[in-house]
This record gives structure tokens, C-alpha cells and sequence, in this order.
């Protein structure tokens, strides 16, 4: 055969092995260690001119803490105080820690944090998120719904006033709960705020 006729066939092996390798793709976060399905990035923003934790996924960006909240115990500075969470929010979900959001006994006060499974065994992966400030005919699982601003069903006819509430953050990011009041969304764009 004369090299004429090999160039035809030499361009056709090297396209397809071109198209092949273009069409791999990388793994996604879950794939690469992570349980989360969806790829999340977390950073203090504003909502309505408040400062708040946001979260950055693939369908948008979305308010997840207002730091205006009177549940929230603030530390004077809500700026500081959202950055602040919303950077340990990113580091735990980069190290696979953040599955969920939870409330616990510590210090004698009632706080937020996040765990890695929905047990009542479970313990606080990291340090609290933040304290929460609610009247004792409260329970902390409805304060914590108040502060992502969902409803959760009840495994029970009657919530009992022991068992925390475990928020998955997969399903929060994937709009999964229902929002509290009709008015309420969840899901903005930065540059479309609610």
C-alpha cells in the first residue's frame, strides 16, 4: 500500500480517537468521594439587601441562612458571622461531613450543625454553626425549619419534642421540601433576587 492510500485511513483513527477523548468526561464530586449528588458551593452573599449564607448549584443560587433571623443568636457583626459559617459549610462538604443539618445540646444552649447521618446517635461533625435563641414552647426542630424556611413531614402523627430534625442538604438543594407561607421561594439567581 502507498502512503496516499494510508492517509485517509490514519485521518479516520485519529479522528475517532479524537471524538473518544473528548467525549470523556471527569468524575463528578460524588464520584470522586463524595456521597452529596449535587455540587454545591457555599459563600456569603445577600438576599433582599440581608446578609446570607448562599448556596451555588447547578439550578442557581439560593438563600439558604438569612442572618437576620431573631432565632439566630448573633454575634453583633452578621457579616462576620455569615462568612464565617459559610466557609466551615464549604469545608465541611469538601471533606464529605455535611450531609445533613441538625440541632444539638451544648453548653447548655441549643445549637445548629451539621452531621453525617440522621440518627439519634449521630454527633455534630465540627463545631456548632450557631446557637439558636427560642422560647421554650418551641422546639428546636420547628426553629430550625423557620430558619431554612421548610416544612418537613413528621415521621409521627405527633413530632415528639426529643427527636432533633435532620435536614438533607442533598434534598434542600434539590428544592425537595416544601417552603413555608405561599409567598416564600427559595430558589433566586444573584442577579434575579427575589
Amino acid at each position: 500500500m502507498n502512503n496516499a492510500a494510508l492517509l485517509p485511513q490514519l485521518c479516520s483513527a485519529l479522528a475517532i480517537a479524537f471524538l473518544s477523548a473528548s467525549t470523556l468526561t471527569p468524575p463528578s464530586r460524588a464520584e470522586a468521594g463524595s456521597t452529596n449528588t449535587t455540587n454545591a458551593t457555599f459563600f456569603c452573599g445577600t438576599s433582599n439587601g440581608v446578609p446570607a449564607t448562599m448556596a451555588r448549584t447547578p439550578r442557581g443560587e439560593m438563600p439558604m441562612i438569612l442572618w437576620n433571623s431573631p432565632t439566630i443568636v448573633g454575634s453583633g457583626d452578621t457579616q462576620k458571622q455569615c462568612e464565617d459559617v459559610s466557609n466551615r459549610l464549604q469545608s465541611y462538604y469538601n471533606n464529605g461531613t455535611f450531609k445533613y443539618i441538625t440541632t444539638r445540646r451544648m453548653n447548655g444552649q441549643t445549637v445548629a450543625c451539621v452531621a453525617e447521618q440522621n440518627n439519634d446517635e449521630a454527633t455534630c461533625s465540627g463545631d456548632p454553626l450557631f446557637a439558636l435563641n427560642i422560647p421554650p414552647q418551641t422546639k428546636p426542630a420547628d426553629a430550625l425549619q423557620g430558619i431554612f424556611r421548610i416544612r418537613m413531614a413528621s415521621a409521627s402523627p405527633i413530632m415528639e419534642t426529643s427527636k432533633p430534625v435532620y435536614i438533607s442538604l442533598d434534598e434542600w438543594l434539590q428544592g425537595k421540601y416544601p417552603p413555608t407561607g405561599s409567598n416564600t421561594r427559595r430558589s433566586q439567581s444573584r442577579n434575579n433576587p427575589q
